[in-house]
């Protein structure tokens, strides 16, 4: 099924819109909404929508303080360090991010990290790469977006 079927069904149903009205409306079997509804976590994404946008930005501060932190710490070791040893850098430091990103409220935070924050996450990254000329970063990156955020989504 297409990516735009899929999301309009989601916006559909966080309007509280059937599912049997949206399968119509679609022009799917009910089934494959309700599919997407278990796969997808709507229910979650949903609850996680609701939570006000003060609360996430004063998060989010104290987030980006804590991930400048850790950055700033490995910077130096990552810039001395080995291709392998890079990467292993790379992965623990990927590791720090998404366990300051999820917080310690288990599972209801760990989706607060919607598919946008990653994407935006990645290309930050990204961008900080290509201006420690770290290209090959920026383009594994950039290849591996999609696989990373699904990763991250599913809690890995």
């Amino acid at each position: 099924m297409s990516k735009i079927k899929h999301h309009q069904a989601y916006e559909l149903y966080a309007q509280n819109i059937p599912l049997t009205q949206i399968a119509t409306a679609l022009g799917v079997s009910r089934q494959t909404i309700s599919n997407w509804r278990k796969k997808y976590n709507w229910d979650e994404e949903i609850l996680v929508d609701a939570v006000s946008s003060e609360e996430l930005k004063a998060k989010e501060q104290r987030f980006i303080a804590q991930l400048i932190r850790e950055f700033e710490a490995a910077q130096e070791e990552i810039e001395a360090s080995d291709t392998p040893k890079k990467l292993a850098l790379l992965e623990k430091y990927a590791r720090t991010y998404y366990r300051l990103k999820a917080g310690g409220d288990g599972a209801l935070n760990r989706a607060k990290l919607t598919k946008e924050t990653a994407y935006m996450t990645i290309k930050e990254i990204a961008d900080m790469a290509i201006s420690y000329q770290a290209t090959t970063v920026a383009q594994f990156l950039s290849e591996h977006a999609d696989e990373i955020v699904e990763l991250v989504r599913r809690g890995r």
